[in-house]
């Protein structure tokens, strides 16, 4: 078998493989997507305590000078 035919076949196989790979991970993500409850997510990670303490640091004020 020629160089070039060995090339293009094993070009193939690795393509194959990748879409397969890429297949499982989108699947999975997928999974874990949908069993992430947003309520609990929410909790978790206190965002509405987040929300404010953005707020207070991007209040500035500005010093009032005479």
């Amino acid at each position: 078998m020629p160089l070039k035919q060995r090339k293009i076949i094993l070009w193939l196989i690795i393509i194959i493989l990748a879409l397969f790979l890429l297949n499982l991970y989108i699947n999975s993500v997928q999974k874990k997507i949908i069993s992430i409850d947003g309520g609990s997510l929410k909790d978790q990670f206190q965002l509405q305590k987040l929300e404010e303490d953005i707020k207070d640091l991007l209040k500035f004020e500005i010093p009032y000078t005479q």
